[in-house]
């Protein structure tokens, strides 16, 4: 038997979408020594403050999630993804930002996919029939909630002790901040609307227009100059099939120190931190693919977790329950989880990130076919990290995206000033692909050493 549906809270909120995130808040002691690190490196003490608060993701090392979001690696296309949401034997189903052809790495393509596979498990199956969702991010939920209202009887079956997948609102810095999910992207008749009106959720419009570019000396980079090279890169052609890093060592051969920084920094505000992944994993067809929401891109004051009240109200929802095996039977599927206790389903839809899919955690009996598990190894799973500071006042500009040159390629290149979105001096570097990676091995204080050093850079007093 699994748990009863989980009530909402006296407010009105769905459990798990706000959460302390205390194992994520970077202690007093650690920024200390981060201060000192960075003043060390500097030659001199470092002249902007001292957070008062700090908060580090590393999605790629979450045991539950392996990754942030999906993308089309060297060698993968849009069909990889069909193959993915491919269902077995109409027993098996699956859904997920990573089976979404044109809104992969969003909210409202998981939100869709999920919405998606609950229609299909409804031609398929016959009304009351009991329905195993693995996973509680917006895909799981979306599908749930589409199957209950349909007439089935459905269980959630949830790995972490909170619902929401990357969708994770935290109260660590005394003020609600998203660390996973945290814009939707395109809010004319963007999917997840209906859910927004139904939660009464506030958003507000962040414009990636509004922002200044610093090199690594502190001086601003004029934005005809930084028009120009991103001009540059028209002339990529989607023929070309190898890896981005590749196309761009030929094509700077022969720049100068400023043309190459300068294509650098857009490379990786551009491409990687969109796609999660370093320029050397991606094609000119991975950039391309897809399809976006018109629109504005919107941010939510009280977080995105709001969103989910709408999805999970009155679900059969069992956090804490980590899926080991599924097994397909003629007329059923058992679904193992930890512990050894098994249930057994009609059908079972599995909305688990792409890289827990990879990881083989959840193994498949029998196994997966070859041309699924050729799917899942093949796309790529991207990484998107950040740093969320806050500081008693805020000493940055005033404009929504901070872009830095970098003390190295890719670190830091992207800060967002997050305090008109939530009312306090808040600011949140982001770092993607293989710097996410490396960066997510090292301690606490040597995170927050680096992203200060970029922030003495460009506003201490030598900047």
């Amino acid at each position: 038997m699994f748990v009863d549906a989980q009530p909402l809270s006296d407010d009105g909120r769905a459990p798990g979408a706000v959460t302390s995130g205390n194992e994520l808040l970077i202690s007093s002691e650690s920024i200390d020594r981060a201060v000192s690190i960075s003043g060390e490196r500097a030659g001199a003490p470092i002249s902007i403050p001292r957070p008062t608060a700090a908060v580090i993701t590393r999605w790629g090392e979450e045991p539950f999630f392996r990754g942030s979001y999906s993308y089309l690696g060297v060698g993968a296309t849009s069909e990889h993804r069909d193959v993915l949401r491919a269902d077995l034997d109409g027993q098996v189903f699956f859904a997920g930002e990573a089976t979404s052809v044109d809104f992969f790495g969003t909210v409202h393509g998981a939100l869709l996919e999920g919405r998606a596979a609950a229609d299909r498990i409804v031609e398929a199956a016959d009304q009351g029939e009991h329905v195993a969702v693995i996973g509680a991010g917006v895909a799981g939920l979306g599908a749930a909630r589409t199957l209950t209202d349909a007439g089935f009887r459905v269980s959630v079956i949830e790995a972490t002790e909170r619902i929401g997948g990357r969708i994770r609102t935290v109260d660590a810095l005394g003020v609600r901040i998203d660390v996973g999910a945290t814009w939707m992207h395109g809010d004319e008749d963007n999917p997840l609307q209906g859910l927004l009106d139904s939660a009464n959720v506030t958003t507000v419009i962040t414009d990636s227009d509004r922002s200044v570019v610093y090199d690594s000396n502190g001086v601003g980079v004029d934005e005809a100059e930084l028009d120009e090279i991103l001009d540059a890169f028209d002339w990529l052609d989607v023929s070309d099939e190898r890896d981005l890093g590749a196309i761009l060592d030929d094509r700077l051969v022969g720049s100068d120190a400023r043309t190459r920084d300068l294509t650098l920094y857009a490379l990786a505000s551009i491409f990687e931190h969109e796609h999660g992944a370093s320029a050397r994993d991606l094609t000119v067809a991975s950039i391309e693919a897809g399809d976006e929401v018109p629109g504005d891109d919107v941010a939510f004051p009280d977080g995105f977790g709001e969103v989910l009240g709408p999805l999970v109200d009155g679900l059969d929802v069992s956090t804490g329950r980590v899926v080991e095996r599924i097994v397909r039977r003629r007329d059923s599927v058992d679904v193992i989880v930890a512990g050894g206790a098994t249930t057994i389903f009609d059908r079972v839809l599995v909305t688990v990130p792409l890289g827990v899919l990879k990881s083989g955690d959840i193994a498949f009996d029998p196994p997966l076919p070859t041309a699924k598990s050729d799917a899942i190894d093949r796309l790529g799973n991207g990484v998107l990290d950040r740093v969320v500071l806050r500081f008693e006042e805020r000493f940055w500009d005033r404009v929504d995206v901070l872009g830095f040159l970098g003390l190295s390629p890719g670190l830091f290149v992207e800060w967002y000033d997050w305090t008109d979105v939530v009312g306090q001096p808040v600011i949140v570097g982001f770092n993607a692909g293989e710097i996410a990676d490396e960066l997510a091995r090292r301690p606490d204080e040597e995170i927050i050493a680096e992203a200060l050093s970029a922030l003495e850079v460009m506003y201490g007093a030598g900047g």
